[in-house]
């Protein structure tokens, strides 16, 4: 008689000896268990199955990036000094391979740093990198997107410090008499006033500080570090407010995209532009492979000194042109 084909035949799973089966079993619900680190969609039931093809890698383009550098070293050296070049490029870099070597740690890919050169006021428009949009979880995200200002601000605080030590209070006669009744001023954030009263004393009536190469250089520095750490969308503090808040994050960058926005409306417009692109790039930000993986206390403490940061960096009018007065 034909074998029946509904009946278990020879070297089937039912014929298995049971403690094979258990260890089997066992196995299986151990993959289930497990991300497995070969990518997205690839799970246990698939563990008898070929590996999926790996993406190819992109070829990084070491000379664009050497090019844009060198372009911005230009640009800054043009636009101010030698020096103020020297000061704000390291702060630059150093807060760009801040987050590429966290990036490395957690093995998220990211290229090197595209510097952006301008050839008007600041001489750069700063730096970013590409980054794959997968996070692993949380504290990944956390860590690569707080590495960058603080590798920053370790520089942009000495430079500022020395900067504002090095420079003078001049009568705002001479200021003008040298370079006339209309010009450019700095809007001072908290800690740019906090140094300047320890180092020169209270402001008096007259009197402007004019900064020099190392003190407009801080200057930029702690301004690129605040507008970074503004919680909206891609910017780092966006990354950050997801890596806290997980999916409420968005209330928070809704939040204070509508307080900049109210901002540029009753007291400056001069952040409509980089509204307009946070708008563009999207205020809500892409959840993570592990959003319920907990931050932890240290991190939350970090974050609360990074909005410190934040607090006393930022200024809500940077650049006012008009009569000295």
């Amino acid at each position: 008689m034909a074998d029946d084909p509904r009946q278990p035949q020879q070297g089937d799973a039912e014929h298995l000896p049971r403690e094979r089966d258990h260890w089997r079993n066992r196995a299986l619900d151990t993959q289930a268990r497990t991300v497995d680190p070969i990518g997205p969609g690839w799970r246990a039931e698939n563990w008898n199955q070929p590996a999926p093809p790996a993406a190819p890698k992109r070829r990084q383009k070491l000379w664009l990036h050497i090019l844009l550098f060198l372009a911005t070293i230009a640009t800054t050296v043009v636009m101010q000094s030698a020096v103020y070049s020297l000061c704000l490029m390291s702060i630059l870099t150093a807060h760009e391979f801040g987050h590429y070597f966290a990036a490395r740690y957690y093995r998220v890919t990211a290229s090197l740093p595209f510097f952006i050169p301008a050839p008007f006021l600041f001489g750069t428009m700063g730096a970013v990198i590409r980054m794959s949009s997968g996070m692993p979880h949380r504290k990944a995200l956390f860590d690569i997107a707080a590495a960058g200002p603080i590798a920053g601000i370790v520089l942009a605080i000495p430079v500022s410090f020395y900067g504002i030590l090095t420079s003078e209070r001049i009568p705002l006669e001479e200021l003008i008499s040298e370079a006339g009744p209309v010009g450019i001023q700095l809007g001072d954030p908290l800690l740019f006033q906090a140094f300047e009263r320890i180092l020169h004393g209270p402001s008096e009536a007259d009197t402007v500080l004019l900064l020099n190469s190392y003190g407009f250089a801080g200057w930029v520095g702690l301004f690129v570090t605040a507008l970074n750490l503004l919680p909206i969308g891609q910017l780092d503090g966006g990354h950050i407010c997801h890596a806290v808040f997980a999916r409420r994050s968005a209330i928070v960058s809704r939040l204070a995209f509508a307080a900049m926005a109210v901002s540029c409306v009753l007291v400056s417009p001069q952040f409509a532009l980089l509204l307009a692109l946070l708008l563009f790039s999207g205020i809500r930000h892409r959840e993570t492979k592990n959003d319920a993986l907990p931050l932890g206390r240290g991190r939350g403490i970090l974050a609360i000194v990074l909005l410190a940061v934040f607090a006393v960096c930022f200024t809500p009018t940077p650049i006012n042109i008009g009569s000295f007065s």
